[in-house]
C-alpha cells in the first residue's frame, strides 16, 4: 500500500475489507501497522505464542495428554508442556517431529488462520520496506506511526461504531 493510500484510511478511518470476509474493522489494521512497529524480539515471542496455542489446540483435538504427544514426538513432557506456553524455542527438527505428531504440516502449526492473517501481511510489508532507499523507508515508517496514533484514537472514540468497533 502507498503511503498516500495510509493517510487516506487514517483520515477516513476506512477499514479493510477483503473479498470473503466480514467487515473488517480499524482494529485490525492497527494490528497490522503495529506489528511493523514492533521489535524483533516481540515478533519472535508473538510467533512462540502462536506456536504453542497451535500445538495444544491440536493436541486436545487429537485427544492426546501431553505425555502422549511428548512420546510419538520424541521429547520430554517438561520440554512439551514449555513449548505450549511459549517458554521454549523449538528446533526445526522438533518442528518436524511435532508436526508429524500431530498429523500437520509445520507452516500449520506456525499460522492460526485469520486470526493472525495482520501478521502475515504485515511480513509481506516489512519485506517490501526492505527494497526501499533509507530515506523512502523512514517516510513509509513516519506515515505508518501517524496512521497507528489515528487509528487508535478514531477507534476509541467511536467504541460503539460497528465499522471501528474492536474484536473481542
Amino acid at each position: 500500500m502507498q503511503p498516500a493510500l495510509l493517510s487516506v484510511y487514517a483520515q477516513q478511518c476506512v477499514c479493510i475489507k477483503a473479498p470473503g470476509r466480514q467487515a473488517d474493522n480499524c482494529q485490525y489494521f492497527v494490528k497490522i501497522l503495529n506489528c511493523l512497529m514492533m521489535s524483533q524480539a516481540h515478533a519472535q515471542k508473538e510467533l512462540l505464542n502462536v506456536l504453542g496455542e497451535r500445538i495444544r489446540e491440536r493436541r486436545k483435538a487429537l485427544g492426546f495428554t501431553q505425555e502422549q504427544l511428548a512420546e510419538l514426538a520424541g521429547m520430554s513432557v517438561n520440554f512439551l508442556a514449555r513449548m505450549e506456553m511459549a517458554g521454549r524455542t523449538p528446533s526445526f527438527d522438533t518442528l518436524i517431529r511435532l508436526a508429524d505428531a500431530l498429523k500437520v504440516e509445520v507452516s500449520d502449526l506456525l499460522h492460526k488462520g485469520s486470526e493472525t492473517e495482520w501478521l502475515d501481511q504485515a511480513h509481506d510489508i516489512a519485506y517490501s520496506l526492505g527494497s526501499l532507499s533509507a530515506e523512502h523507508a523512514d517516510f513509509v515508517i513516519a506515515q505508518m506511526r501517524s496512521t497507528i496514533d489515528h487509528l487508535k484514537r478514531t477507534c476509541a472514540e467511536q467504541p460503539d461504531d460497528p465499522q471501528v468497533k474492536q474484536k473481542t
